[in-house]
């Protein structure tokens, strides 16, 4: 049960991963709103999967627990299993004995299941009595429909993709309906959550934390290089980046501009499907993407799956990179289109816009100012840390009044 009140709030945080390095849009939000509450003055404890044994820097205020991961459960179990893919997967033996001794601990006021993909724990944490908050990075069941508009019949991940949207609705509504606390990346995602049911949302935009370029040139001298920045790991970046390079790769290629890939792949994944591309090159994963930008004209957005805040933005932005971009992907942002970046409503039309804007070097250095200086006040986690704490002290009291009337 929760315990008495205390001058500092006991948080206990549920995540998939440790997320260092952050190599993800997913990782950088759990990363920086854990950070962001526990700088706020909240005691947060963090359990997560380690994958790479790279301890969080010296600096996070957050106490980390690592797990160790489990080999991959086979194919069968996965579908056998009441809980979508990515929910069982981080259903581990190891999890729920951390979990287990964690709450055996007690004294924790709240927890938060980060992410969807943790939402297996619910039904332990309303059992021994800890009031929930779900952070959401995305409305999960939109963006499994959006999926599967975008894969034929003909392929066979249709059936079992529809099949785990089903389960991945079913947790969804359970988070939704039986947190005391929502968070919502974006103010589209909670008017969502509040007609699926949550009675307490609140929207938490992510924060900006990387490099701030202060003064950049774009001219003539500035390579022609159009820039696609984030993790390919989930297999739908993979299909969105797909999608686009298809339709564009020969728009570029004839107008001499590289498209410059940078993130993480999976170990599994294979360029050499892109081999007929003439415009592409792949860098990996890279410790910062700094250098990557320098000589960059564009960064490109071009998700038609995916949904929810595109953190990538905030790196074009604050590292001063003009952004073109897919029609819904700017969700969550104060940008206006054509005028802080270049919008279109398909990838052959985006490619060709990118062209125009590379060619136009004083559009890309006015466009790269307007976007910076508009949000150049807005993504202070800080902000972010001190709203989530003013929350979640209002139901720790509320708890600790109705446990008193007991």
């Amino acid at each position: 049960m929760v315990g008495h009140v205390s001058s500092r709030v006991r948080c206990l945080w549920l995540s998939s991963d440790v997320p260092f390095p952050e190599h993800s849009g997913r990782m950088l939000y759990s990363a920086g709103l854990s950070g962001a509450l526990a700088a706020a003055g909240v005691e947060v404890v963090a359990l997560g999967i380690d994958d790479t044994g790279q301890s969080p820097p010296e600096s996070c205020p957050v106490v980390w627990r690592p797990i160790e991961r489990e080999p991959t459960p086979s194919l069968l179990r996965k579908v056998a299993s009441r809980w979508p893919s990515s929910v069982f997967d981080r259903r581990t033996g190891p999890y729920r004995q951390a979990l287990s001794a964690a709450i055996r601990e007690g004294g924790w006021d709240v927890a938060v299941i980060d992410f969807l993909a943790m939402s297996w724990t619910m039904p332990i944490l309303r059992a021994a009595g800890i009031p929930v908050v779900f952070a959401s990075q995305n409305y999960e069941s939109a963006l499994r429909r959006d999926v599967l508009d975008v894969v034929s019949w003909r392929d066979p991940a249709k059936l079992p993709l529809m099949y785990d949207a089903f389960r991945v609705r079913r947790c969804e509504r359970m988070l939704l309906t039986g947190s005391a606390l929502v968070t919502a990346v974006t103010e589209s995602d909670a008017a969502h959550f509040r007609r699926e049911g949550a009675t307490n949302v609140l929207v938490a935009t992510p924060g900006y934390s990387g490099s701030r370029v202060h003064h950049r040139t774009i001219s003539d001298a500035t390579p022609r290089v159009a820039a696609v920045v984030g993790s390919l790991m989930w297999h739908v970046k993979r299909r969105n980046l797909q999608q686009f390079v298809e339709a564009a790769d020969d728009i570029l290629a004839s107008a001499g501009i590289e498209l410059r890939v940078v993130g993480a792949t999976p170990p599994d994944f294979d360029p050499h499907q892109f081999s007929k591309a003439r415009s592409v090159r792949f860098t990996g994963a890279v410790d910062s993407i700094d250098d990557q930008l320098t000589d960059v004209r564009v960064g490109v957005i071009s998700e038609r799956g995916g949904g929810g805040f595109k953190l990538k933005a905030l790196d074009y932005v604050f590292h001063r990179v003009p952004m073109a971009v897919l029609d819904g992907s700017m969700d969550g942002l104060p940008l206006r289109p054509d005028v802080d970046y270049v919008r279109a409503a398909s990838e052959d039309v985006l490619a060709r816009r990118i062209v125009e804007l590379i060619d136009d070097p004083a559009e890309c250095q006015r466009m790269q100012a307007s976007a910076f200086d508009r949000c150049a006040e807005l993504f202070e986690w800080s902000t972010r840390g001190r709203l989530l704490k003013d929350e979640i002290e209002k139901l720790v009291y509320a708890s600790h009044r109705v446990a008193a009337c007991r």
